[in-house]
């Protein structure tokens, strides 16, 4: 990649880092829905570990109903963990990177 805004000089941008640095959820999945990796932010609000859920479906992990669109759902998540009880809003869009089609939700 490079950064117009610095000579053309390379940028190397360590993108799982940056996920995990975010304050906020996201969760990437490639283009069949499958997920690829789960941020920090991401398993505290849905209560899971990021383990368990790589290779699972999208819409099962971030509670899209079944037989839904993915890309451009939003709607509310109600999570129930460690004896509590939460909703999460959820948006699932899709982003195409390096010719490559990805699902980025939450």
């Amino acid at each position: 990649m490079t950064d117009e805004g610095v000579s053309g000089r390379e940028c190397v941008v360590p993108y799982q880092e940056l996920l995990e640095a975010l304050g906020v959820g996201v969760v990437v999945a490639d283009h069949r829905g499958v997920v690829l990796h789960v941020n920090r932010a991401a398993c505290e609000l849905l209560g899971c570990e990021a383990g368990t859920v790589q290779g699972s479906p999208l819409g099962r992990l971030v509670g899209v109903p079944s037989g839904s669109v993915l890309d451009g759902y939003q709607g509310t998540l109600t999570v129930v963990h460690g004896g509590r009880t939460w909703e999460v809003s959820v948006r699932v869009s899709s982003a195409e990177v390096g010719g490559a089609r990805y699902l980025v939700a939450l």
